[in-house]
């Protein structure tokens, strides 16, 4: 739980998780009270949903444009690597030059890397496993085949820089149509949300009616409302999922 709530604040401020959280709580508060008329239910789901609400939608979102543009970094110090090393320097030398101009926090990781080579003489990435880039595993491979035994560079990074390029490619259309197939299911899901809404409105005694049964008209609907938050849940985590496996 700490470090999910470290990760959140990476890439958001604390006003921003406020307004989106009193947003969110408020918009769904006033919807469930207007179906159910029951102010401690809706109040006290109201803020349970808004936390999902705001953990799989926002943050999430966040994360994946981050998780888009440390992508793209570590293209462009595969890039630079490549250039570097055809250029006569060596392994350190390259890593040290390819780290400028990055992300941060790619320049840290970089510097993980510079710090056990100079220190054990052994070249460890192992921490660039935790982007899940398949593409950059297999530079690193390749890289650890370049330090130890040498090789002609262009050899061993033409065809793995292509692969990273395309492995971009591909997981930037798979996001796009996945993205599509979201934005249909949520339109479906806010026609569904809204059936409750216009019956309140459109036929207000026989609505009335059905709420008169009590707590069967207000768990009734706070289901219904759950149900679809939990759909929508699993919707942005099937989205965010790009990960091509080599």
């Amino acid at each position: 739980m700490k470090e999910r709530f470290k990760s959140i604040k990476k890439l958001m401020s604390w006003i921003q998780i406020i307004i989106y959280m009193a947003f969110f709580i408020i918009i769904s508060s006033a919807y469930l009270y207007y179906i159910t008329k029951n102010a401690t239910a809706s109040i006290t789901t109201g803020v349970i949903a808004s936390l999902f609400i705001f953990h799989y939608t926002i943050y999430l979102s966040k994360a994946k444009e981050k998780e888009i543009h440390y992508l793209k970094e570590l293209q462009k110090y595969a890039t630079n690597m490549t250039f570097y090393l055809q250029a006569g320097n060596n392994v350190l030398k390259a890593l040290e030059l390819s780290k400028q101009r990055l992300d941060q926090t790619i320049q840290k990781d970089i510097d993980k890397t510079i710090k056990k080579l100079q220190s054990e003489a052994k070249l460890d990435t192992d921490h660039f496993k935790k982007y899940q880039f398949s593409s950059i595993n297999l530079f690193h491979k390749q890289l650890k085949i370049k330090y130890e035994a040498g090789g002609n560079t262009k050899d061993l990074f033409n065809k793995v820089n292509q692969s990273i390029n395309f492995e971009i490619v591909k997981r930037d259309e798979l996001f796009r149509r996945k993205n599509v197939l979201k934005k249909q299911v949520i339109l479906m899901t806010f026609m569904v949300l809204s059936i409750p809404l216009f019956l309140a409105f459109a036929s207000k005694n026989l609505y009335d009616v059905f709420l008169s049964t009590g707590y069967l008209a207000v768990v009734a609907n706070i289901l219904l409302f759950s149900m679809l938050i939990v759909n929508l849940v699993f919707l942005q985590k099937t989205t965010n999922d790009t990960s091509i496996h080599f």
